[in-house]
Order: C-alpha cells, then sequence, then structure tokens
C-alpha cells in the first residue's frame, strides 16, 4: 500500500440522484462493499478448509499435483494465508455492514427510515462514530464479530469439508 499507494480504502463518491429510486438505489450501493468482502472471505475460507483437508488425507494429498509437490512450509504458508485473508474479509463485510453511519450498513439503514429520522441520525453522525470507535476499542463488538464469523465459519467448513468427503467417498467407491 505504501509503495503503490493503492488499497487505502478511500470512499467511492456516489450520486444518489443517479438513481430512480435513490434510497433503494443508496441500498444497493451499500451491499456492493460488504458483498464483495464476503464473497472473497467465504472463498479463501474455503481454500483454507480444503487445504486444512488435505493434510489429514495424505493418500490423496499425494495425488494431486501442484499441492502435493509443495512443500510443507509452503503448504502450511499458503493456508495460513488463505486463513487469514478469509478472516479478515468476513469481519469486513460484517463491520461495513454495523447500521451506523458512515459504514455500508447505514446506507441500508437509511433506505427503511422515514426523512425526519433520517436527517436526525445524519446531525449525529460524528458523535456516532466516535462511540462506534470507542466501542471497537474498548473490545464490546468483538462479541458480534466472533459470533458471525463461528457461524459463516462453521458453514463454509461444513460444506466444504463434507463436500470433499463424498467426493472421496464416491472415488474410494469407484
Amino acid at each position: 500500500m505504501f509503495l503503490f499507494q493503492f488499497g487505502w480504502a478511500r470512499p467511492v463518491p456516489v450520486e444518489p440522484r443517479y438513481y430512480k429510486n435513490p434510497k433503494k438505489g443508496m441500498a444497493l450501493c451499500g451491499l456492493a462493499g460488504p458483498a464483495v468482502n464476503l464473497m472473497m472471505g467465504i472463498h479463501s475460507y474455503s481454500v483454507y478448509c480444503m487445504f486444512v483437508w488435505f493434510a489429514s488425507h495424505n493418500e490423496v494429498f499425494v495425488l494431486i499435483p501442484l499441492i502435493g509437490s509443495m512443500p510443507d512450509q509452503m503448504f502450511i504458508f499458503v493456508a495460513q494465508t488463505m486463513g487469514l485473508i478469509g478472516y479478515y474479509n468476513i469481519l469486513l463485510a460484517i463491520f461495513n455492514l454495523l447500521p451506523i453511519p458512515p459504514f455500508d450498513g447505514s446506507r441500508l439503514m437509511y433506505a427503511f427510515l422515514p426523512d425526519r429520522y433520517y436527517f436526525g441520525v445524519m446531525k449525529h453522525e460524528r458523535t456516532i462514530m466516535f462511540v462506534v470507535l470507542a466501542l471497537l476499542w474498548i473490545g464490546v463488538l468483538d462479541i458480534l464479530f466472533d459470533a458471525v464469523f463461528t457461524a459463516v465459519s462453521f458453514v463454509v467448513e461444513s460444506a466444504v469439508i463434507g463436500g470433499l468427503d463424498v467426493i472421496l467417498s464416491l472415488l474410494s467407491g469407484v
């Protein structure tokens, strides 16, 4: 990020007046970032789960050319990296879906909020942001993040490992 000056989370300007329905358009626009984070997180965590599964199934592990010929240290590094990428992307999706300005979740909230409340929330946007940062700093939001990550990771692990077990049983039955 320092070398190429790329990757800083700069806000992208969005002009609501170009949407036929500005509230709906802004809500969908607000969903885009967290949806991408969630997809990247699920994909990366799925690859991590595959690596963990391959590590426990040596008979299959050696049959796959790219993974089977990988040195142990590289295998561990790639697996851990994919696990961390998945973890942080899922956390970013959760964090950005908080219905607090200026996060993307606030755009979703505004779609359902009457105008008179919308302007009231906007007046206190700075104060709300400082409160959220304080809650993050003292760890109150960790409970929410851990609970959602645990649920998402359980679903991903169950699907990936269950799917690989089914494929192995089908292949071994041939």
